[in-house]
């Protein structure tokens, strides 16, 4: 009788692993992960995806989010971020196309607002608040059931590394573009539940579905902090910005998920519509507001009091101003030397001039004693020079320093504030309300910024008795663009 195999002969041994006994395996054939693809295959393809230009197979409609209807359907949706929630988590190695986030986005078109949880492995979009994004799905949810409930409407999850049906992109845009900038509920004139800085904190928080008008005044600096969960150390971050409008100021928190849609804001020209911001009480005078899962903010909105508000916080920025930049191009001295006509002014003359509200701009010769000058104060104090970056003071005694929010290098210019009254025989100003050229500054002090901020504290001490009760002739402008009287030269 023949042997005949029994059922164990077709199978190898199992070690005690769990794993085939490697007399039975192909060694040279690599370990297989993350649902049948090696890692090197997983790579090759994720690189492969984020580089090439994805291609769609079907046809993606075009669609406003207010006419899309839940269910299966190749749309294409096409909005701006205005509220973000980023949850990376630990990813190993070794588990292949698997997600190692989300990156949670309420986008918002000029219909509506859809919600949508962008899933990632290796490729991590640089998504910010007021970003134009541009989706493809083949299927849109009526919910996300684990979404609050101020979030109720549609919802698309897609995973473009792992599903080629479905893509997330970033729009290049210009500085001037208005796509999906229009506010919902505007109606040209009014926007519903618009309401100013000093209702809101007065209690105007309490109201469903309110809106707030801002813009930015001042970007803070970035603060690490610890603090403990689940009996763990955790590490997070925090950016607290000034926003203002014509009424009242506050400060606004931006978490480890928003800080970056900072990097691009300006202050006294970015303007924020928030809705439905969350209310954290008062603090040195200053309302503290925050994002809530159901905050929206919409940035630079297409609005009329939006262009209005930007309008007001540049000239609020220019009054308050440490040290505002000479505007060369507003005063032409060499054609204003060449006159044959030099005329002495007084301080009462320019007075009155600006007190009529010209539109036309005016220069003239000025006879002034210099009262005081503090030079060697304010050097005692590191506030020798000045500028403002991020809408934030510096000082220094340096013609050069580094701004601590952008880490930027920015060039400082001596503070007005050295020369202290002017005066004559009609009238005084203070010199530290006015905008002095930098060749002004020289021919005053006798020395550049870099000689200047070089000189020890006796010969700072000694140019200020040197100077006091000194009589100068000065070369004085007024623009309308300016707002300020402008020192151009100085002569002895």
């Amino acid at each position: 009788m023949l042997d005949q195999p029994s059922i164990q002969s077709f199978y190898g041994r199992v070690s005690h692993s769990g794993l085939r006994s490697p007399s039975k395996t192909t060694s040279s054939s690599p370990p297989r992960l993350g649902g049948g693809f090696t890692s090197q295959e997983a790579s090759a393809f994720i690189s492969s995806t984020s580089s090439r230009d994805w291609s769609p197979k079907g046809e993606y409609a075009p669609t406003d989010i207010d006419a899309i209807s839940p269910g299966p359907g190749c749309v294409m949706i096409n909005g701006r971020v205005v509220n973000l929630t980023k949850k990376p988590w630990t990813r190993s190695q070794s588990s292949g196309m698997r997600a190692s986030g989300y990156i949670k986005m309420v986008i918002r078109d000029d219909t509506g607002i859809i919600v949508v949880k962008f899933f990632y492995a290796r490729v991590v979009l640089p998504i910010r608040l007021g970003a134009l994004v541009r989706v493809w799905t083949p299927h849109v949810s009526i919910n996300d059931p684990k979404a609050p409930s101020q979030h109720d409407g549609l919802y698309v999850s897609v995973f473009p590394e792992r599903d080629n049906s479905c893509h997330v992109e970033l729009e290049e845009e210009t500085i001037d573009s208005v796509i999906c900038k229009r506010p919902l509920g505007y109606n040209g004139k009014t926007l519903p539940e618009l309401m100013t800085l000093e209702n809101f904190t007065g209690g105007g928080h309490e109201i469903r579905d309110c809106k707030i008008l801002v813009c930015v005044k001042s970007i803070g600096q970035r603060k690490r902090f610890t603090f403990k969960k689940d009996s763990q150390d955790k590490v997070a971050e925090i950016l607290e910005i000034v926003v203002l409008d014509d009424t009242f100021e506050a400060i606004l928190s931006l978490w480890a998920d928003t800080i970056d849609s900072a990097t691009t804001w300006k202050p006294s020209s970015t303007v924020l519509l928030v809705t439905n911001p969350g209310w954290k009480g008062t603090t040195k005078g200053k309302g503290k507001i925050r994002i809530n899962p159901s905050t929206y903010i919409d940035v630079d909105p297409d609005m009329y009091d939006a262009s209005w508000l930007r309008n007001h916080a540049q000239r609020m920025a220019k009054k308050d101003h440490v040290n505002p930049l000479f505007p060369n191009e507003a005063f032409d001295v060499p054609y204003f030397e060449s006159s044959p006509n030099r005329i002495k002014y007084t301080l009462a003359d320019i007075d009155e001039f600006v007190r009529a509200g010209p539109i036309e701009t005016f220069m003239g010769y000025f006879s002034l004693h210099i009262t005081e000058l503090q030079v060697a104060k304010l050097h005692l104090r590191n506030m020798m020079c000045s500028t403002e970056c991020c809408g934030v003071p510096i000082f220094a005694n340096a013609a050069q320093a580094s701004c601590k929010q952008c880490d930027q290098e920015v060039i400082l210019r001596p503070n007005p504030r050295i020369v202290g009254q002017l005066s004559d025989e009609t009238g005084s100003v203070n010199g530290g309300k006015l905008v002095w050229a930098e060749e002004a500054w020289k021919l005053l002090l006798g020395r550049s910024t870099q000689e200047l901020v070089a000189e020890p504290p006796q010969t700072l001490k000694n140019l200020e008795y040197q100077m006091k009760n000194v009589r100068v002739t000065l070369l004085m402008g007024w623009s309308p663009e300016v707002g300020k009287l402008a020192v151009c030269k100085v002569y002895g």
